[in-house]
């Protein structure tokens, strides 16, 4: 279980795209000790306990992005917005942690498939415990010394941090309630409407950039982002009234298996052919339209059509 977990976050790794982001220092040891191995950790904990299937995975991945983008390294905490927080971004992180989980869990039930086991192994607790502990360390240490101030250009964080850990808690608990459910989860209004968000989001920044570029007028631009939106909550709309396979759960989806090497690959890609968003502004653009746009779209439509085994 324990090597599961591993090969499951170094997985996380690189779907995530934060490679794109950050530059090559998102592959790092700590990175993958927290948040992906912790996170994978728990959820074999978890596992061994009650029912984990991939609408639990999604919520416990987005608990987890949110507790490690808002409270530990604050990223979601500097925006413009109304009390200090990038609301769309949070609303970013939150689906593409929960894909990044679904998708490595995918992947790694069909290259590897799970060992029949009950009692979770003791390094299991140990190993959450102890990177848990260092993450803790190392949050109190920032805080007690302003480093976080210093980071985020803001006065005060703790009213994000409770914001984002009760945020965090409210999905956990979702998670726990659907995992003890009689029946396996289905879909989740609220879950389909932030994935028509996200998907929607890069998307209208995009057009929204090429009509300001173009010279077009403000009601070309609001015509151009109109379209766009209508398109998405119509195909939205058609994909939740279209019934769910959920009898069999899909071993290996090609679907699947597809957006993970997309978004592993293309952001490897991106960085070495172009950069990152650290050192070349068109990285960010690229990632959104050719990366973020299409993986969330099709994960959005699988996730929503089937049930994933992990």
């Amino acid at each position: 279980m324990l090597p599961r977990a591993a090969v499951a976050a170094a997985l996380a790794l690189l779907i995530s795209g934060d490679v794109a982001r950050l530059g090559w220092e998102a592959i790092g040891l700590w990175r993958f000790l927290f948040p992906f191995l912790s996170l994978f950790l728990f959820i074999e904990i978890v596992r061994a306990r009650r029912r984990v299937e991939d609408g639990e995975v999604f919520l416990l991945g987005a608990a987890a992005a949110l507790l490690y983008a808002g409270v530990y390294t604050k990223s979601l905490q500097h925006g413009l917005q109304p009390l200090g927080v990038y609301w769309m971004r949070v609303v970013e992180v939150a689906f593409d942690g929960g894909m990044t989980a679904v998708l490595s869990l995918q992947v790694l039930a069909f290259a590897r498939p799970r060992a029949k086991t009950k009692i979770p192994n003791a390094f299991l607790f140990l190993g959450l415990a102890a990177i848990l502990a260092g993450a803790a360390c190392v949050y109190a240490i920032k805080t007690s010394f302003n480093f976080y101030q210093g980071e985020t250009l803001m006065r005060s964080t703790l009213f994000g941090d409770v914001l984002f850990i009760m945020l965090a808690g409210a999905l956990i608990r979702r998670a726990k309630k659907q995992s003890e459910a009689s029946s396996s989860s289905g879909r989740e209004p609220w879950i389909f409407a932030l994935a028509a968000v996200v998907v929607w989001l890069p998307g209208g920044r995009f057009i929204a950039h090429l009509c300001l570029i173009s010279g077009l007028r403000e009601l070309g631009l609001y015509t151009a982002v109109g379209i766009w939106t209508v398109g998405i909550v119509v195909s939205f709309r058609k994909l939740w009234l279209e019934p769910r396979e959920t009898d069999i759960p899909a071993v290996h989806s090609r679907e699947a298996a597809g957006v993970a090497m997309w978004r592993a690959c293309g952001t490897i890609l991106l960085v070495l052919i172009i950069g990152s968003m650290q050192t070349d502004g068109r990285a960010e653009g690229m990632l959104a339209v050719l990366i973020d746009l299409p993986t969330r779209a099709v994960f959005a439509f699988i996730f929503a059509k089937y049930r994933l085994k992990v």
